[in-house]
C-alpha cells in the first residue's frame, strides 16, 4: 500500500478532523504517500505533519450559479486527484463526502473506505438522501465503524467487510495519575454545539450547587452554541460557577487535577474527551448515548457511571453521589486510567493499517 487519501470536509478543531490528522501521519509514518481532500479551507485548522498533501475541493473549481454544474465539478475534481496520485485507498468521514467520493472513483483502482463517526440511528433513520447513500454505500469496498452498535445498524453485508476501530488517545493524555489534591472544578470540554446537551449540565449542577457550595462548573470549548450557554447560565444565576472560558490549549494541563469529567451528550460517536478525561484519572460520569461508545468505555459503577439520555435529575444524583463518595472518586480514578491501554495508538492504528491492507487486496 503506497498511496493514501483521507477526505473530510476541513480541517476544523473537532474530534473527526484530528483523527484525520493523527491517521495521516501514522500512515506516513508506514511508509505511504499520504493526501489529505478538504471541501475548504478555515483559518483556524488542526496541521498536518510534513509531507503530506493537503488539496482543498473548493480551490480547484470555479463556483457558478448552478448548483448541479458545481456538484458535478466537484467529483471531477475529486476523480482528478485519485488518478493522478494513483490513490489505492481512499477513506471519507461523513456522509455526503463518502458519496461524492464513491461516485467519482466509480471505474477506478481506488479503494474507497466509509468512517461512520456519527449516530446512523439519526443520521440515516429516513428521507431521500439517506435512501441514495445507504444504496451508494454498496459501492464502497470497506467501513471503518466506531462502535459495535454503529456497525449493526447497516446490517450484515456491510458488517462482513467492515472493522470497528474505536479512537486512540493523543499521548498528550498519558500521564500518572495525579497524585494530589483535586479541585472543585466539575468539567466538560467539547465544541459548543446543540447535541453535547451543556445545557442539561448546567441544570443539573443548578441542583447540587447549594450542596456543594465549593464546587464549580467549567465547560471548554467553542461553538455557535456559545450565546444560548450564556443565556442559560445567565437564567440559572450561577455566573460566578458556571464558567465558560472558551478552548483552551494544553487541555491535558489544564484539567488533569479536575474533580469530575461530565459528557452530557445526546449522542456521540467514540467520545475522545471522555476518554482523555479517564486516561487522565478523572472520575466522570457519562450519558449512554447513541451509538454505544460511553457504554463501550465505561464499566458502570466500576470505572464511571452511566445515566438515560436527557435525565437531568439522574445526573445531578450521578454528581451528587460522585462528590460525596471519596472511595468512589479514588476507585473510578484507578480503574478509569486503564483506558491507557485499552485504547493506545499502537492497538488502534495497528488495527487500520491491517485492514486497510486487506482493503487494497481485495
Amino acid at each position: 500500500m503506497k498511496n493514501c487519501l483521507l477526505y473530510t470536509s476541513c480541517l476544523q478543531r473537532g474530534g473527526t478532523e484530528r483523527i484525520v490528522c493523527v491517521y495521516s501521519g501514522f500512515l506516513k509514518k508506514k511508509g505511504c504517500q499520504v493526501s489529505v481532500l478538504t471541501n475548504f479551507r478555515l483559518e483556524e485548522e488542526y496541521g498536518l505533519e510534513e509531507g503530506i498533501d493537503r488539496i482543498v475541493v473548493g480551490e480547484c473549481i470555479r463556483n457558478t450559479a448552478s448548483r448541479v454544474y458545481n456538484y458535478i465539478q466537484r467529483l471531477r475534481a475529486i476523480r482528478k486527484v485519485c488518478k493522478e496520485k494513483k490513490i489505492e485507498v481512499a477513506i471519507a468521514f461523513a456522509k455526503a463526502n463518502a458519496i461524492r467520493l464513491c461516485i467519482a472513483t466509480l471505474g477506478l483502482k481506488t479503494r474507497v473506505v466509509i468512517s461512520i463517526r456519527t449516530n446512523p440511528e439519526a443520521e440515516f433513520k429516513s428521507g431521500i438522501s439517506s435512501k441514495i447513500a445507504k444504496r451508494i454505500f454498496g459501492l464502497a469496498d470497506g467501513f471503518l465503524f466506531q462502535t459495535k452498535r454503529q456497525r449493526d445498524f447497516f446490517g450484515k453485508k456491510i458488517a462482513a467487510k467492515s472493522v470497528v476501530i474505536p479512537n486512540s488517545i493523543d499521548r498528550s493524555f498519558l500521564k500518572e495519575l495525579y497524585s494530589g489534591e483535586r479541585d472543585n472544578r466539575i468539567i466538560s470540554v467539547g465544541r459548543l454545539i446543540s447535541c453535547k446537551n451543556h445545557k442539561m449540565l448546567m441544570r443539573a449542577f443548578a441542583q447540587i450547587a447549594p450542596e456543594f457550595p465549593d464546587s464549580q462548573l467549567v465547560i471548554y470549548g467553542d461553538g455557535g452554541y456559545k450565546e444560548e450557554l450564556e443565556k442559560e447560565r445567565e437564567k440559572i444565576g450561577l455566573l460566578d460557577r458556571i464558567l465558560l472560558p472558551g478552548a483552551v490549549s494544553q487541555v491535558a494541563d489544564v484539567i488533569q487535577n479536575a474533580g469530575m469529567f461530565v459528557l452530557s451528550s445526546d449522542y456521540e460517536g467514540m467520545p475522545n474527551a471522555l476518554l482523555e478525561a479517564m486516561a487522565l484519572g478523572i472520575p466522570s460520569i457519562s450519558t449512554d448515548c447513541p451509538c454505544g461508545g460511553p457504554a463501550e468505555i465505561i464499566q458502570n459503577g466500576r470505572n464511571g457511571l452511566l445515566i438515560s439520555v436527557g435525565d437531568t435529575d439522574g445526573l445531578a444524583n450521578a454528581m451528587r453521589t460522585l462528590l460525596s463518595d471519596k472511595d468512589m472518586q479514588k476507585r473510578f480514578s484507578e480503574e478509569g486510567i486503564k483506558v491507557q491501554q485499552d485504547y493506545s495508538e499502537e492497538k488502534t492504528f495497528e488495527a487500520l493499517y491491517r485492514y486497510l491492507e486487506k482493503v487494497v487486496q481485495g
